[in-house]
């Protein structure tokens, strides 16, 4: 059973994990009028791998205890995040550029993002992350990458409701 839930080489959730994971996390939007922050972020198929996967067990660390973070292919991460609105995806992306800053890897980073809105369905979300417009984040060594993040986010890639 663990297998089918998590990566063997990473220890991350594996996709199916993930699915369940956001569609449990688009419920408890309905209950809290929050929405969540779905986050495809991905590095160049030439890095090495170790150090991709080290970065992204690291984003698990600097996000939420109930947030997720998931593989879904050897240099293709997802991230769930519980977030109050749109404004506040920034910061996720910011945390995420974060660790790979902190892998001390040289490679580029690339997130693509999308928030849940009132009638968000998870495959369709997955879809609209996986499909967003990237943002390709320089060199993860470089400080100045953290500081554009947030103006290469904006606005959402999908409006999410005010809160309640």
């Amino acid at each position: 059973m663990y297998a089918a839930l998590f990566d063997s080489e990473s220890g991350l959730p594996t996709p199916a994990l993930l699915y369940d994971r956001l569609v449990i996390a688009l419920a408890r939007t309905q209950r809290t009028g929050t929405a969540v922050a779905v986050m495809h972020f991905s590095t160049p198929k030439t890095c090495d791998t170790r150090a991709v996967i080290a970065a992204a067990r690291r984003v698990g660390t600097e996000l939420r205890a109930d947030d997720t973070v998931g593989r879904v292919s050897p240099h293709q991460f997802v991230a769930l995040c519980h977030v109050r609105d749109a404004q506040e995806v920034p910061v996720v992306v910011r945390r995420i550029a974060d660790a790979f800053e902190h892998a001390q890897a040289d490679f580029s980073l690339a997130v693509r993002r999308a928030v849940s809105g009132p009638d968000s369905r998870a495959r369709d979300l997955l879809r609209q992350a996986q499909q967003a417009p990237e943002v390709l984040l320089s060199d993860a060594r470089k400080s100045t990458m953290t500081q554009v993040i947030a103006s290469r986010l904006w606005p959402p890639a999908v409006a999410t409701p005010p809160l309640r």
